[in-house]
């Protein structure tokens, strides 16, 4: 396997990369919290940012407001 260099990206596409992976994740939680059949509860969400606070952590503020109390 050869070793293949990677062409040098600018900023300007590091900033537009982060922003299409941050807004893919934005649409992803919005459409657990939508879903009709089976929305995303508090306990998910509290569940969700214990395993993986990096990701999910930003969403706290969600707490409350979903549904599904903790107890």
């Amino acid at each position: 396997m050869k070793n293949r260099k990677k062409k040098p990206i600018s900023q300007m596409q590091h900033y537009w990369a982060a922003h299409h992976k941050i807004a893919a994740q934005d649409r992803a939680f919005m459409e657990m919290v939508t879903d009709p059949v089976n929305p995303i509860t508090d306990h998910d969400l509290e569940a969700l940012i214990a395993k993986r606070p990096e990701v999910y952590g930003r969403f706290s503020n969600f707490i409350g407001k979903l549904g599904g109390a903790l107890k």
